[in-house]
């Protein structure tokens, strides 16, 4: 069984993660609570991931559609 570099594992679990808070931002319309609540965080948690990853919940928040934004 081959073994992922250490940096790859990281990189891929960001990636990861980031995309989970992003599908529970754009499913909450940008609201950090209920994102936080979806993803069984404590919303300190949450914000701390947010600043982390570079991701702002107002990207979510000002448009009609819940389609948007796509996540990848």
């Amino acid at each position: 069984m081959k073994l992922l570099k250490p940096s790859l594992f990281r990189a891929r679990l960001q990636a990861y993660e980031a995309r989970l808070i992003r599908e529970a931002l754009q499913q909450a319309w940008g609201n950090q609570a209920e994102a936080a609540r979806l993803l069984e965080l404590p919303p300190p948690t949450l914000a701390s991931q947010l600043r982390r990853l570079g991701i702002q919940a107002a990207e979510f928040r000002c448009h009609a559609t819940p389609e948007w934004p796509l996540v990848p």
